[in-house]
Parts: structure tokens; C-alpha cells; sequence
């Protein structure tokens, strides 16, 4: 069950990183974070190509609840979950 937890865990934090990129036109969500897209399609996605199936803000929110309620057991540090909470924006 741990392992499942830790692995849950990386693979939002992985995603927010490696999959997902900042908006080049300088937009900010709310949080003042820049808002970002997810790296997929047939250019690699971003915003000059995404497609509107790929966007599921649903899917972003339980990410962040996720690392929110576990950067503690899983996390780099225990305030991981805070500090990255905004970028799910």
C-alpha cells in the first residue's frame, strides 16, 4: 500500500513537471503561478496546439488534493504539497 502511495504521489509530482508547460504569453492562474497546459498532441501540445480533450481540470484537482494530504509520507519535504499546490492552477 505504501509503494502504491509513493508511486501515486511522484507521478503527480512528475506530471506537473515534465508533462505540463508554462503559458509563453505571461497569463497567470489565481494563484499568480503562470497557468499551464499539458505537453501532449501531435506538436507535443502546449498552447499553440493543444486539444480541448486533453484539458481536465478535474483530474489537475485531485492531483493537487492528493499531494496536499500526503507531501508529509511522500514528498521531497513536508511542505511539498503547499509549495507546488499552485501550479495545478
Amino acid at each position: 500500500r505504501d509503494e502504491v502511495g509513493r508511486w501515486a504521489y511522484q507521478s503527480c509530482r512528475a506530471f506537473l513537471r515534465w508533462n505540463s508547460v508554462a503559458h509563453g504569453g505571461g497569463r497567470l492562474a489565481t494563484s499568480g503561478e503562470p497557468l499551464r497546459a499539458p505537453r501532449l498532441g501531435s506538436c507535443f501540445g502546449g498552447w499553440d496546439c493543444s486539444n480541448p480533450s486533453y484539458i481536465a481540470p478535474a483530474h489537475y484537482r485531485v492531483f493537487r488534493d492528493y499531494m496536499l494530504k500526503y507531501a508529509h509520507a511522500y514528498g521531497h519535504t513536508a511542505d511539498e504539497g503547499e509549495r507546488t499546490a499552485a501550479g495545478w492552477d
